[in-house]
């Protein structure tokens, strides 16, 4: 399996934001991201006889941390360990630190096998609001964002320096 990097502006970056976009919104799994956010992420790709397979995108969060955002693998490729290397190819070639949310259980664990370290978003609560502030299109937006914050939400972060 092939695993390829596609950053903003290189040759077959919107070829893939417009694949991305098609199966996040088919994929009842996947929280969808908006056109304008893929544009400047780095998406790494897996793929076979011209078929993708998973992938894994690297949104800019600011100046110190970069978002391992959307996780995607084929329900065929599960289990097989795509998702790791997908992950490990996006720390790899991560030019920052990087941080990802999640409240799901079984993900906590992976990351923290991956070397991320949890940061309870109590405690982060001002930079994550204040990120997705930024981001939301609206008030509406954002408040609803808040409300699906959980006691179970948890930042993650892995520092480059401390992952080589």
């Amino acid at each position: 399996m092939e695993l390829v990097e596609f950053k903003p502006g290189s040759s077959g970056h919107q070829n893939i934001i417009e694949l991305v976009s098609r199966i996040s919104e088919t994929e009842p799994t996947l929280v969808f991201r908006p056109t304008r956010e893929l544009r400047e992420a780095i998406i790494v790709v897996a793929g076979e006889n011209e078929s993708i397979k998973g992938f894994v995108c690297l949104l800019p969060f600011n100046r110190k941390f970069i978002e391992l955002g959307t996780l995607f693998v084929t329900e065929s490729e599960r289990g097989k360990g795509l998702a790791k290397q997908l992950v490990e190819k996006a720390i790899e070639i991560a030019p920052i630190d990087i941080v990802t949310r999640t409240n799901v259980s079984p993900l906590k664990s992976y990351l923290k096998r991956l070397g991320f370290k949890p940061v309870m978003i109590k405690s982060n609560l001002r930079l994550t609001a204040r990120f997705t502030l930024s981001r939301a299109s609206s008030l509406k937006k954002f408040k609803k964002f808040l409300d699906t914050l959980n006691r179970n939400s948890c930042l993650f972060i892995l520092r480059k320096q401390a992952a080589q």
